[in-house]
Parts: structure tokens; C-alpha cells; sequence
């Protein structure tokens, strides 16, 4: 991961494709861009017009992934039978139950994930009985940018 900060005087065209690490712009007037979101051309044009004087921004490298894309497919992966994954909100992606049941949370599978860094994920206790789109769990990737290996090893 490499991380860079970029001034208004900076260039912005090499942008493209850099994970932006904090909020910029106004949500109001739809130029808003969100901490985690990787910039596309459309975002890079879009810096022109909005007020700021410094960013900060990750250089994706080979064999890394994007947050939103970390934590998708960790969610897909923790979502066992009969758990669904829900739209991700605020870095989040709750994992809910599909049917009323008995909860199975295999605790070594559990353990494993948590223990790489950068992962979290964390669910109701084994054994409860869960109703039909209850949230059961939770998963959340704490950097805006984490190594393939990590999500695969989790």
C-alpha cells in the first residue's frame, strides 16, 4: 500500500484509479466523494470543481484490493446456508438470516478469519434462534485497502 498526498497544484490525471481516504465535496449538490471509493475518470473530473486543498489517497498495488471489494467478497464467503449478504452501509455488510432457525456459528471458522488483520467479522451467539431477516453478522474490513491473500485466507 502506498499512500500519497496531493495538492491543488498537483496533476490530478494520474488520480485515476487511487483510493480516496477521506470524504471530499458537498452531497447536496451531487459532487460528493466518499473515503473508500476508488476514483474513476469521472471523479478525477469532478475534483475540479470542488473545494479542497489537499488530498490524501492510496496507489492500489498488485494484489491488493479495495475495501468495497475486500469486504464483499468476505461477506459472500462468511454467508453460509441460509444467510444472505444485505447492501453495504458505511463499510459494513450485514449478513441476514433467510428463514426462522436455529443459529450455527462454527467458532474455529470464526476464529481463523478474525485472526487476520485488517478483517472483522462478528455474529450473534451459536444457538439462538434467529427469525427470517434478522441480522446474524457482520463483516468489515478496517483499511480502505487490504491484500488478496488476507480476504482468501479469512
Amino acid at each position: 500500500m502506498k499512500t500519497r498526498r496531493v495538492t491543488r497544484a498537483a496533476d490530478l490525471a494520474d488520480l485515476a484509479g487511487t483510493v480516496l481516504c477521506h470524504d471530499v465535496g458537498n452531497a447536496t449538490n451531487g459532487t460528493h466523494l466518499r473515503k473508500g471509493q476508488v476514483l474513476g475518470a469521472a471523479d478525477v473530473k469532478k475534483l475540479g470543481g470542488v473545494a479542497w486543498n489537499e488530498l490524501h489517497v492510496i496507489e492500489l498495488e498488485p494484489g491488493e484490493l479495495p475495501e468495497h471489494e475486500a469486504g464483499s467478497r468476505l461477506a459472500d464467503a462468511a454467508a453460509g446456508d441460509g444467510v444472505v449478504v444485505r447492501s453495504e452501509t458505511g463499510g459494513h455488510w450485514p449478513l441476514a438470516s433467510t428463514r426462522r432457525g436455529i443459529l450455527d456459528v462454527p467458532l474455529d471458522v470464526l476464529r481463523r478469519a478474525r485472526r487476520r488483520d485488517g478483517v472483522s467479522v462478528y455474529t450473534l451467539f451459536g444457538g439462538q434462534i434467529v427469525d427470517a431477516e434478522e441480522q446474524v453478522a457482520q463483516v468489515k474490513i478496517i483499511p480502505f485497502v487490504l491484500d488478496a491473500r488476507i480476504v482468501d485466507e479469512a
